[in-house]
């Protein structure tokens, strides 16, 4: 068995957005047993609320096509 060693560590965290931006986040995720996929997402503001949200419940996909 190959292992992979990380050695370096990158620390992700919410920045205060410019005026007249908005930040996007997006993931779907795939339930293999019932053959279905979910997809959801958020719009955030300067203040970090948010300003709308989605969610949506699809048939099986290529977890490709689900994270685009």
């Amino acid at each position: 068995i190959e292992q992979i060693v990380c050695k370096s560590r990158t620390k992700n965290s919410w920045q205060r957005l410019e005026p007249r931006w908005v930040n996007i986040n997006i993931d779907g995720s795939t339930l293999m047993s019932r053959q279905r996929a979910a997809i959801g997402g958020a719009l955030r503001g300067l203040s970090r609320g948010c300003l709308v949200g989605f969610e949506m419940v699809t048939s099986m996909a290529d977890i490709f096509q689900i994270e685009v």
